[in-house]
């Protein structure tokens, strides 16, 4: 492409005024009424008698040669904008996660086989490469450069467009960016706000455009949005899996949710869907079978005229391989009740190891629970080290003068 002399009217509409002196328009404008309100004064008596018309006239006439006259001593500039053709840069960004194998676009097609098609197989990148030196990339929850639709895939379990624009920043910052293209379902599912970071393009005069694939509304949709639930857990306990839910078309009507681990399934409820576009979360308890590292899949029963199906799976991981006992400190005044419930509570607990230091009389002291003869023979550990071997420490009715 190469540069083209703008006519007055398309450079009056697409750049800017301004003045060589450094005037802005709005002092222009300041000194036109000015001159205007000088010439009526001047006007306000005349040697010879006028009508109100050609005073009028008169005032308008000379209020509009001076008016001119400045203008022109001013030296008006009209800025214009063009891009240097291959001396630019255009960021692409095309969101690679897994929301864009769903079918709901026309013909049956993906977000991602409707976007390949419409942007590279009907030549749209290669006609902003006539003015542009493209650069491409992918993103999920992380970003990365691409040579080309090759480098496309669908293994993203999550989107950033706020990490993929800082990203782009860092790799492109120190060129001539001209703009981005951000093609994207607009799944956001990050912590970080992607309006922050295009504000700051926007304020360096680097515009952000998105590209929006995909329906902006599904009419029927049941979808896992967060599972919450311990990543770490003892041999035996029982835990909460706290499932947040949200659903399109299907308000009031039971579903089943599932546990698998493997092809076994080892926890399952019946479940009422609650408002149409509000998140509704449900509690499922879970005891891990064996000890080891767990993958486990939640799933939420799909039904026969959902669109999207990705979204009724969710995998998680749970922590339940052999672990240490925790070491706990109870350090307690005198005998009383809760000392005797406390050690009752835990003495069958092997992921528990409660070691008691217990003051019977004056000077006198009982050790429960310990590891070796020399555990807490002196009392209150004396040193950082002694004292951080235990996880946890429990100060029952002990005075002060104890430490």
């Amino acid at each position: 492409m190469q540069y083209t002399e703008p006519n007055l009217l398309a450079a009056l509409a697409e750049g800017s005024v301004d003045f060589a002196y450094g005037v802005s328009p709005l002092v222009f404008l300041s000194l036109v009424v000015l001159i205007v309100a000088g010439v009526w004064f001047g006007y306000r008596k005349t040697t010879r008698p006028l009508s109100s018309p050609w005073k009028a006239f008169f005032i308008a006439l000379r209020a509009s040669v001076l008016s001119i006259l400045l203008f022109c001593l001013l030296r008006p500039v009209i800025t214009t904008l063009q891009v240097a053709p291959q001396e630019t840069y255009l960021a692409v960004l095309i969101d690679d996660s897994q929301s864009m194998a769903i079918a709901d676009m026309p013909a049956g097609q993906t977000r991602r086989e409707a976007m390949r098609e419409r942007f590279y197989g009907r030549g749209v990148l290669d006609e902003l490469a006539e003015n542009f030196q493209i650069r491409s990339f992918r993103f999920d929850k992380t970003a990365e450069r691409i040579a080309g639709a090759e480098g496309l895939g669908d293994s993203g379990t999550a989107s950033s467009i706020g990490q993929a624009l800082e990203y782009v920043d860092a790799q492109l910052g120190g060129l001539p960016l001209g703009a981005l293209i951000v093609l994207t379902d607009g799944a956001d599912n990050s912590e970080l706000d992607p309006l922050d970071k295009a504000l700051d393009f926007g304020n360096r005069d680097i515009p952000v455009f998105t590209v929006g694939v995909g329906q902006e509304q599904i009419p029927q949709d049941i979808g896992i949005v967060d599972v919450n639930t311990a990543k770490t857990v003892l041999e035996g306990s029982v835990f909460n899996v706290s499932v947040g839910i949200n659903q399109e078309g299907y308000s009031g009507q039971q579903v089943r949710i599932s546990i698998l681990d493997g092809d076994q399934e080892v926890a399952s409820d019946m479940v009422t869907l609650g408002a149409a576009g509000v998140t509704r979360r449900y509690e499922i308890e879970l005891t891990p079978a064996r000890p080891d590292a767990i993958v486990y899949d939640l799933e939420v029963e799909l039904q026969s005229d959902e669109i999207i199906a990705e979204n009724n799976v969710y995998q998680f991981l749970v922590d339940n391989t052999e672990k240490a006992p925790l070491d706990i400190l109870y350090i307690e005044g005198h005998p009383r009740n809760e000392y005797k419930f406390i050690r009752r509570a835990v003495e069958d607990d092997e992921s528990v190891r409660l070691a008691t230091y217990l003051q019977t009389g004056p000077e006198k002291y009982y050790r429960q629970g310990i590891n070796t003869p020399t555990e807490l023979s002196g009392g209150f550990p004396r040193s950082k080290e002694e004292l951080y071997q235990y996880e946890a420490l429990i100060l029952g009715d002990i005075e002060k003068s104890f430490f």
